[in-house]
């Protein structure tokens, strides 16, 4: 959990990194024919980059902020659905 925090945490430009990613993986699934597997990166990518957007809030408004409750509702949902687009890749789209 250590290594999440000091990836994650106050890192918006990192987290803006993994949106970005996870959108050029959207633009590269959505051109072959897994149709499914695409909304799902795209709806990741937006996912990461609003996270991306809340970090950098939460550091501009508090800096100094040594509790972070939001982040226990936050990782798991992100981490969530990062792993069901991710693994939903490997199956085959029945459209």
């Amino acid at each position: 959990m250590n290594f999440l925090t000091n990836l994650l945490v106050a890192k918006p430009l990192f987290i803006f990194g993994i949106a970005c990613v996870f959108f050029i993986g959207y633009l590269i699934v959505r051109n072959f024919s897994h149709r499914r597997s695409a909304k799902y990166l795209g709806l990741t990518a937006i996912l990461w980059l609003l996270y991306a957007c809340w970090e950098f809030w939460v550091q501009f408004k508090t800096p100094q902020a040594d509790i972070r409750i939001d982040l226990l509702i936050i990782w798991p949902v992100i981490f969530m659905l990062t792993f069901v687009s991710t693994l939903l890749l490997f199956f085959k789209s029945e459209k």
